[in-house]
């Protein structure tokens, strides 16, 4: 499972609350939803600019703690953080997928990349 966050408060404080449901559903039945996995946390929609803005870094640096906490283990946050580019806005608008616009593609790539590699490991253990 894929868990997509905006970098603002109200949003990143719903994930733990998410991981915390999941953790309880997946234990109420095994045999329906013991077999699902977090894969990790994609930061979406951060200001577009060069880095993370301070509220933003903040918020996305104390993710981490409170999602392990919420689900009881180590919960992988991508290094890959998806801009909030009126190219995607435009894509969606016209029913195009905007990864595949040659402004938003390496960004995508990249994630793609780390998704992969993660999935790996993930189906390793």
């Amino acid at each position: 499972m894929l868990i997509p966050t905006q970098l603002d408060r109200v949003s990143a404080e719903a994930v733990p609350r998410l991981l915390a449901w999941l953790k309880t559903l997946r234990g109420s039945s095994a045999e329906l939803y013991g077999n699902f996995q977090v894969l990790g946390v994609i930061g979406n929609l951060a200001f577009n600019r060069e880095g993370l803005i301070a509220q933003e870094r903040t918020i996305w640096e104390a993710s981490p703690d409170k999602c392990a906490r919420a689900w009881i283990a180590p919960v992988h946050h991508f290094g890959t953080i998806i801009k909030d580019k009126s190219e995607v806005r435009r894509a969606a608008n016209h029913r195009e997928f905007a990864a595949l616009l040659p402004t938003l593609q390496p960004t995508f790539l990249t994630l793609i990349d780390e998704i992969e590699a993660r999935r790996s490991s993930h189906d390793g253990r």
